[in-house]
């Protein structure tokens, strides 16, 4: 790691960067959701305006010894809405994360493809067919000033790097605007680029997909230039790979975006190649306290490929990940993916696996907590429950009656537009389709916490309230405060937990065994996830 890199990553570290970002001014920001409110603008327009205009608002700053560049200058979003507006959409509709798309993966590889010009070229051509209805229209024309504004933006950065006699990254910047990349370097511009605007979108942090194989075709065109050097293709990548800590929600959780390394085809061939082993060894050089790389592993996975990993990983454990593909691609195919979709899974922060253009994740559609659950109902009905059984009656009647609930608010799920997002989503210009409202896979993940507390409050009903009878219901449940503060395990004399296991599968049935087979309001499938603590 070469001394240029050591710098950049104890800057983005330390936060340094966040020097250069300033708070949106207040009176701009009330102005302007109250004259979209006056203008009575469609959920499209609202989202592509307000982009448009934090594009506006930014200032081209670069850090000394940045090679690739784009950041935040602005600390947070502008509001599409007035707060009166907030409030009536919340009380009608159901929303997370502030409305905004949680997680999909872009399709990189088109983007790459043709530039940004052709996905402009794309959406005039859509247009001009004929066969648009308004919404259609709205839709493209949204597409269209989102990808100028993006074009604009770029020309704010190449101006600068004009300004500080910085002509190769000009050059580069310039070129972007409409065309492909011709060089890896370019590459990882563009896609810097695109980190930064869906992060200014209200996006977040996207996943970045099986980066070494949508950038192999071009690493192979600049391995068979003059000037190729290995060593600043791996300072280049390091760079890019620390770049994303400037998009991270906090300071105080430095994270960067996930990139997939590896993995294997259908036909059983293995995936890797020279960029992979480039990758995974900038995120082992650069051991940064976070994920950085997640690498596919399998049966298809060579020896040397292992090597390598396993030797990447001694470096640094905190860094790199590992995803198991010959468990994770059976559940894909089992879960109604089609083959090639399956193969070509990528992860997101969270995790879950996602499809280049075709998957739309909601990772954290509702947390539910055991602990409370339970809490609520002893509270109203320990008195009247002469015995254990009694009290799992109330227990599961209060799950089915929250499942009840549940239902009705996850139908009512509402995600504001993003006509940025959709023009390198599947079918997003082609089909007009945009992706608030879906794609080929809609994932919805609802998380179930505090299980393994809940279990020992059970045994704590069954093995000492009912049956030592000595303390009336409002001293156990003021009793449970200090247990749940001091940590709760299962004592040994109380023997097998396997009645309150099996109880706590009757109580997840009946909470969320209706979500088994439902289809949610996008097609897709629901998802329980359970977690001990």
């Amino acid at each position: 790691m070469n001394q240029n890199i050591t710098f950049l990553k104890e800057f983005y570290l330390s936060n340094r960067h966040l020097m250069f970002r300033k708070p949106l001014k207040e009176n701009y920001a009330q102005a302007f959701s109250q004259k979209m409110h006056d203008g009575k603008m469609s959920q499209v327009a609202r989202m592509t305006i307000g982009f448009t205009a934090m594009l506006h608002l930014e200032k081209a700053e670069i850090v000394p010894g940045e090679m690739l560049v784009g950041m935040r200058t602005i600390d947070s979003l502008i509001p599409m809405h007035t707060l009166g507006e907030y409030r009536r959409l919340h009380e009608t509709n159901y929303m997370i994360e502030g409305g905004y798309v949680q997680c999909a993966l872009p399709d990189y590889a088109a983007l790459l493809e043709g530039g940004i010009g052709q996905l402009l070229k794309q959406a005039k051509e859509r247009m001009q067919r004929g066969d648009c209805q308004q919404p259609e229209i709205e839709l493209l024309t949204s597409i269209d000033m989102s990808l100028k504004g993006v074009q604009r933006w770029i020309t704010k950065y190449a101006t600068k790097a004009k300004i500080q006699q910085d002509m190769e990254l000009f050059l580069t910047l310039s070129s972007l605007q409409k065309n492909c990349p011709y060089s890896l370097n370019e590459a990882l511009q563009l896609l810097r680029i695109m980190q930064v605007m869906f992060v200014e979108a209200g996006y977040g942090m996207m996943p970045l997909g099986r980066i070494d194989q949508y950038l192999y075709r071009i690493y192979k065109t600049d391995t068979k230039q003059a000037d190729f050097s290995e060593s600043d293709t791996l300072d280049r990548i390091e760079e890019f790979i620390l770049q994303s800590i400037k998009d991270a929600p906090s300071s105080d959780s430095p994270v960067g975006a996930l990139m997939t390394l590896g993995g294997s085809s259908a036909d059983g061939t293995s995936d890797f190649n020279e960029l992979t082993y480039l990758f995974l060894r900038a995120a082992a050089e650069l051991d940064l306290p976070y994920p950085a790389v997640v690498v596919r592993m399998g049966k298809h996975v060579g020896e040397e490929a292992k090597a390598r990993v396993s030797e990447a990983m001694k470096q640094s454990k905190r860094s790199i990940l590992v995803s198991d593909e010959d468990v994770l691609i059976p559940k894909l195919r089992d879960s109604g993916y089609e083959c090639e979709d399956a193969y070509n899974y990528a992860l997101s922060l969270t995790g879950i696996p996602v499809v280049a253009g075709r998957s739309l994740v909601v990772p954290q559609l509702d947390w539910v907590s055991w602990v409370d659950l339970i809490l609520d109902v002893l509270t109203e009905e320990l008195p009247a429950c002469k015995d254990f059984e009694a009290l799992t009656a109330r227990l599961t009647s209060a799950c089915r009656r929250l499942g009840d609930r549940l239902e009705t608010k996850y139908d009512k799920l509402y995600i504001f537009p993003a006509p940025l997002l959709t023009a390198f989503m599947d079918g997003g210009i082609e089909q007009c389709r945009e992706i608030s409202k879906g794609t080929r896979y809609n994932e919805w993940f609802i998380h179930a916490v505090h299980g393994q507390a809940a279990e020992v409050i059970l045994g704590l009903l069954k093995h000492t309230y009912y049956k030592e009878q000595k303390w009336t219901a409002d001293e156990f449940i003021k009793s449970l405060d200090e247990k749940l503060r001091n940590g709760m395990e299962w004592p040994s004399e109380w023997g097998s937990r396997e009645e309150t296991s099996q109880l706590m599968h009757t109580l997840t049935d009946a909470l969320f065994g209706r979500f088994k087979d439902k289809k949610n309001n996008m097609g897709g499938r629901f998802h329980l996830l359970e977690h001990a603590e």
